[in-house]
């Protein structure tokens, strides 16, 4: 996957297959704007 939002979106899809989350849990859910994504990952 290349874009300038791909590290969010694979992000994401990694803490699902992590989570063991199946399609109706991720489609139940709201996506958060890509600069979040930064702000959860350094969070301490």
């Amino acid at each position: 996957m290349i874009s300038p939002d791909a590290p969010e979106t694979l992000q994401a899809a990694a803490i699902s297959v992590k989570a063991l989350l199946t399609k109706a849990p991720i489609d139940e859910t709201i996506a958060l704007h890509p600069s979040m994504a930064e702000k959860l990952v350094l969070m301490r």
